[in-house]
């Protein structure tokens, strides 16, 4: 004879009481806010709780900071790119004064061809050599403020400093 407390499962929500297709709600709290966008506010407020704090932080002075030895490798890496890129440049314009090899209708069609992607490269490497070109000055620059702004601290440090 069967015992019978063994041959059924009394979990109130288990797979088997789903009928095929359905499965049981999820119940999760969304911080109590109402409708169906409930996980989303709550994202939203978490951004923009992090913006306000990125936005006081910056107004603390706790922005973004390079020092000076950083600067100074960044900017030997940009102008070594820029050195690069500049070659290349030359070097595709150089392949874009190649000669045909005969003069029958095949070359000269394929030498326009080798002039117009030579000048299509040279330009773009151009393009991207003056990119790396401004990079670089504009990091000269900021180590220059930095350098300039350090000095300017230590004085103030060491003025205090004789006060005292």
């Amino acid at each position: 004879m069967a015992d019978s407390t063994n041959s059924t499962s009394h979990t109130p929500s288990s797979v088997e009481d789903n009928t095929p297709g359905y499965s049981a709600p999820q119940h999760t709290d969304h911080s109590g806010a109402p409708g169906p966008n409930k996980g989303q506010l709550g994202e939203n407020r978490r951004q923009i709780q992090e913006q306000a704090q990125q936005q006081e932080a910056l107004k603390n002075g706790a922005g973004f900071q390079f020092d000076a030895d950083e600067l100074r490798h960044l900017k030997k890496e940009w102008q070594d790119l820029a050195e690069e890129l500049n070659e290349i440049s030359k070097q595709a314009r150089f392949l874009g004064s190649a000669d045909p090899p005969a003069q029958d209708d095949a070359s000269t069609a394929q030498i326009k061809a080798v002039y117009q992607h030579a000048r299509i490269c040279a330009d773009i490497h151009e393009q991207m050599y003056n990119y790396a070109t401004e990079y670089s000055k504009r990091l000269n620059d900021a180590l220059a403020k930095l350098e300039n702004s350090d000095t300017t601290a230590k004085n103030s440090v060491d003025g205090l400093a004789k006060d005292v």
